[in-house]
């Protein structure tokens, strides 16, 4: 026999029992609802799930206000207990009650936050970005503003005691109260070193005197020092011989540079071996007062219209007036050459014997024979090459003309 049933109740047990009429229509929907509810009974197998201790407003609020009206000092031990509560609930509560925030005396979800609008970021980075170029643009402006007033001081030394030093330090100093000490030195070209030495307050009255060493020598040491310096075993020695010697005896009155301090103060460290005493060396000049006294020439390769072709250019320059009294561009660079551009010049500029100095480097050209007889035969003097030019002040302006070309051989 199949058997089926209905609401877990076999159905030939309920069609046996409506044939003998017990339970009707009524009965049944009891049944079947007796029959539901225990299906919806929770599995004893199963752990619900915890959920964690929340505080609504209103009871956080009259928790507070029972607090409050509290005199006694167990009193405040007996609610915490009574309520299940620990003193740090009532600090956390009465500080969000007197900061004003309500949203905070409602319960907050645990949890990951939620996202945040990616718009909202975007905007409040856009602000950030639009108040930081603002700043900048601001100090650039009072940057530009300060130069101008200091243009004319901008090329000079702020520490120069003259008008144009003074402005430079005082836009510097209005300057750095803005931007700062390094952004104002560095838009003026002043160095930092200078606006510190001048922004530095003075000192009063005489230097403080350095403290005296804890380890120096007392007057009746340095006493015994020198009379050992100055006794006639040690005085033709050096004051390293006379401290190994002292060491070796088991003395030891100080270093070897401590002897060679004290000498000094008693002025005894003077030279005493016997040696060449050489003059100060003075660096050898070339001095020119008036044109045509002193020539200076050389020789510069250029580069050609083709790879690996060069024109070599011979220019000799008057150093008085810096007039190019003669020049030739050459296809090769010859000694030969260079003594037809000397001779001819020399003769242009009518030099007379003992009159002209050319100046050269140690060139091949120009330590050549050929252009050593020429100087020789013209009476031209030719100095070494290491020697410096230097020239007097010039009466007139110097003529920037130059002279007609050469031919190219």
């Amino acid at each position: 026999m199949n058997k089926q049933h209905l609401n877990g109740i076999p159905l030939t047990v309920v069609e046996a029992k409506r044939s003998e009429g017990e339970p009707g229509e009524h009965e049944r929907s009891e049944a079947s609802t007796t029959v539901g509810a225990a299906a919806r009974r929770p599995d004893p197998e199963v752990t619900p799930r915890a959920k964690r201790r929340t505080f609504p407003a209103a009871y956080k609020q009259k928790v507070l206000a029972e607090a409050d009206r509290v005199k006694e000092p167990g009193d405040i031990g007996a609610l915490l207990r009574r309520e299940g509560l620990y003193s740090s609930h009532l600090t956390h509560w009465r500080q969000e009650r007197l900061a004003g925030i309500t949203q905070g005396l409602t319960p907050r979800k645990r949890g990951p936050k939620p996202v945040d609008d990616p718009s909202f970021k975007r905007v409040q980075q856009l602000l950030r970005d639009n108040e930081r170029l603002t700043e900048r643009l601001r100090k650039a402006e009072i940057i530009i503003d300060v130069q101008k007033k200091s243009s004319l001081a901008a090329g000079n030394r702020a520490g120069l005691p003259n008008g144009r030093g003074s402005a430079l330090m005082a836009g510097a100093i209005e300057l750095a109260a803005e931007v700062g000490t390094a952004p104002a030195c560095a838009a003026l070209g002043l160095p930092r070193a200078s606006f510190y030495r001048n922004n530095r307050p003075p000192v009063h009255g005489p230097n403080p005197a350095r403290p005296k060493p804890a380890r120096a020598l007392e007057s009746s040491e340095r006493e015994t020092v020198l009379a050992h310096l100055h006794s006639e075993r040690f005085r033709d020695q050096a004051p390293a011989e006379v401290c190994a010697t002292l060491l070796d005896e088991g003395l030891y009155h100080c270093s070897a540079r401590t002897m060679y301090r004290l000498l000094a103060q008693q002025g005894q460290t003077r030279e005493r071996r016997d040696q060449l005493v050489h003059p100060a060396y003075q660096k050898p000049q070339l001095s020119a007062s008036a044109p045509n006294q002193l020539w200076s020439w050389d020789i510069t390769k250029l580069l050609g219209p083709a790879k690996w072709t060069y024109f070599y250019l011979y220019v000799i320059l008057d150093v008085f007036s810096r007039y190019v009294v003669g020049w030739m561009v050459a296809y090769r660079e010859s000694s030969v050459l260079a003594t037809k551009l000397i001779d001819s010049s020399c003769g242009k500029q009518e030099i007379g014997r003992d009159q002209l100095t050319v100046h050269a480097d140690n060139g091949s050209s120009m330590t050549s024979k050929p252009v050593a007889f020429l100087l020789s035969d013209l009476g031209v003097t030719k100095p070494t090459a290491d020697l410096t030019c230097q020239t007097t002040i010039p009466t007139r302006k110097a003529s920037s003309s130059s002279q007609v070309p050469a031919h190219l051989p």
